[in-house]
């Protein structure tokens, strides 16, 4: 079976050189995710350190 996800990123300005290494971490994130035995396919991530990282992530490449 197939996984198609999509990450997206709005914003009202230009988007700056590095999401690509934004998106990149994201996805590691993502596929950490994926990995882990107790997490059910297509289903919601439910994880607040998943979340928390993301926000890491936001701050890190984009801290305005």
């Amino acid at each position: 079976m197939a996984n198609y996800i999509r990450f997206l990123l709005m914003q009202d300005r230009e988007v700056p050189d590095n999401a690509k290494h934004f998106f990149a971490e994201v996805n590691e994130l993502y596929l950490k995710v994926l990995l882990d035995p107790f997490y059910k396919v297509n289903t919601r991530i439910s994880s607040t350190v998943f979340r928390q990282r993301i926000s890491q992530l936001l701050k890190k490449y984009f801290p305005n």
